[in-house]
């Protein structure tokens, strides 16, 4: 696991705190490398964002092809898997799975934006219809579903 995460840098403060956990494809995306744009990363929740207040289902990070792993509350508190009635509040932050460039749009994004929302998911499908055509071009389409 330590090959995914790391130790934070001081990048970005968790209440006077480094946050628990920050991704390590620096290295990678100076490279170029395609397949480091996925990873774990921590997603802070600000005052009057998207994220802010909100329950997971309506926010729906899935469409967006982010998965949230985890909660780490402002008081320490950890929580795994959340569920779709799980609210994130200024100052706490999801553990996420997902591109770099959504996670980093996500967490800037503003309350209320439901566009910005709107033009990921769509982006998000056709990088999904175009990895599925890739798979069934090299003949592992069929094998990628049966997972």
């Amino acid at each position: 696991m330590s090959r995914i995460i790391c130790p934070a840098s001081s990048r970005r403060r968790f209440e006077g705190r480094t946050p628990p956990y920050r991704s390590a494809p620096h290295a990678a995306r100076q490279r170029g490398d395609r397949h480091r744009r996925v990873l774990l990363d921590a997603c802070a929740v600000e005052d009057a964002s998207w994220l802010d207040g909100q329950p997971l289902r309506a926010l729906r990070p899935a469409e967006e092809g982010v998965l949230v792993l985890g909660l780490a509350k402002f008081n320490s508190e950890w929580l795994g898997t959340p569920g779709d009635d799980t609210v994130a509040q200024s100052g706490n932050q999801l553990i996420v799975y997902g591109r770099t460039e959504t996670i980093r749009e996500l967490e800037t994004r503003r309350a209320g934006d439901d566009r910005a929302h709107a033009n990921v998911v769509d982006g998000q499908r056709r990088i999904a219809e175009a990895e599925r055509r890739k798979a069934e071009r090299n003949g592992t389409g069929d094998k990628m579903r049966s997972l």
